[in-house]
């Protein structure tokens, strides 16, 4: 396009000269009707030249935005280069394209873009150490004990979201998830630990304290979850400080409420571990300097004025999870138009707390939902029939 250019312009050039010499060899009356003729040839050749400038500009910017991708092609590759030369680790999104293309089970893919964004393991042998196959299942469990949930967890993407970005800010280093029993604090904590274990290079340790009664054990519970051998002679929390100091790693700490005077230990451990951050499960909080404090809200529950259709009634969470846990005891329960309205009224009548609904559907093979409903409403106690809730 720029050759063509230069070459319509140097036409018109001798254009221009040879119009000039050929008008001043004809006769005047000769002269008057070449020029209006030479005239309009002009006019057509700027046209031309119009038409021509116009395709050059359109190219140009074609250029410009190829040149862009082409730019962006050549880092993407530099970027590549070094994944793979171990330079430099993937970015949460390119790891997530990763699990996509290598087309990683849901249940594994916490797992696998944590392995994909950690550093390499240094100073101990690699031959061994982890399996060929699925390796971030290994890495996975050494780098955390976390429990794995047997259940999906329902209704809670805004809880989830909120509380991430909440733990991951730069001065945030103790996060207490308050809530009454059953509202899903330990849920939500597993869940939120799962989700950012790939940002704390040094692990994510889960440490129920359900069955700790004295304050005085909180720090041997920590210990145990990461390793730390109490040595004689050796106060404790120094040992948790030298393994923790120069880590970036997170502690899950799970029913806080019955061991509250330990608090302060936990806070003497955040002051003494830079990179360490705290996230606890507790009735109430702490109330130690620097914590930040997310009260755990119940499920959305639908509004029994106008009770929607079953599909837009599954968008509530409570509703959601009734009739997940229903089907979990009964295949065979679907909600429908006529189960519809008593399976929102036993979600308003349980105010959404997930524990409750969860023991309620579970009695499907035992109560019918009226029957169950009937009992809410005469404040009839209902057992658990859950061997492992408490």
């Amino acid at each position: 396009a720029f050759d063509r250019e230069r070459e319509a312009t140097s036409r018109l050039r001798e254009v221009d000269r040879l119009r000039s010499d050929f008008l001043s060899t004809v006769s005047h009356e000769l002269r008057t009707p070449l020029t209006s003729i030479i005239g309009s040839l002009q006019l057509i050749n700027s046209g031309v030249m119009g038409k021509i400038e116009r395709e050059v500009g359109e190219l140009t910017e074609v250029a410009e935005r190829n040149g862009q991708r082409l730019l962006d092609l050549i880092n993407d590759i530099l970027d590549i280069e070094k994944i793979e030369s171990g330079e430099r680790r993937p970015s949460r999104q390119v790891a997530d394209l990763l699990a996509d293309c290598l087309g990683i089970p849901a249940d594994e893919r916490q797992a696998f873009i944590a392995f994909a964004r950690s550093e390499p393991q240094t100073g101990t042998p690699v031959a061994g150490d982890l399996p060929e196959h699925a390796p971030w299942r290994a890495a996975h469990r050494r780098r955390n004990n976390l429990p794995a949930p047997l259940t999906r967890l329902i209704g809670r993407e805004r809880e989830m979201a909120a509380i991430t970005g909440l733990l991951m800010r730069e001065r945030a280093r103790l996060v207490t998830l308050a809530g009454p029993p059953g509202i899903g604090k330990t849920r939500l904590a597993l869940e939120v630990a799962a989700g950012v274990a790939g940002d704390f290079d040094d692990g994510v340790y889960f440490v129920p304290l359900a069955p700790v009664s004295d304050p005085g054990l909180v720090l041997p519970a920590i210990a145990r979850a990461l390793g730390v051998p109490e040595v004689s002679g050796h106060p404790l929390a120094e040992s948790l400080a030298e393994r923790l100091g120069d880590k970036r790693a997170l502690l899950v700490l799970d029913n806080f409420e019955h061991v509250m005077a330990a608090a302060p230990q936990v806070a003497a451990l955040l002051t003494a571990c830079p990179w360490l951050k705290v996230l606890v499960t507790s009735r109430e909080a702490l109330r130690v300097r620097g914590e930040r404090r997310f009260d755990v809200p119940p499920l959305d529950v639908p509004d029994l004025e106008g009770v929607p259709g079953t599909a837009d009634l599954l968008e509530y969470g409570s509703v959601a999870l009734f009739v997940e846990r229903a089907q979990e005891a009964n295949p065979d329960f679907d909600l429908t138009a006529e189960s519809a309205g008593v399976v929102a009224a036993l979600c308003a009548h349980l105010e959404g707390v997930p524990l409750a609904i969860e023991l309620v559907a579970a009695r499907r093979q035992v109560l019918s939902q009226e029957t169950a409903l009937r009992s809410l409403e005469q404040r009839l106690a209902l057992t658990n029939d859950l061997q492992d809730v408490p």
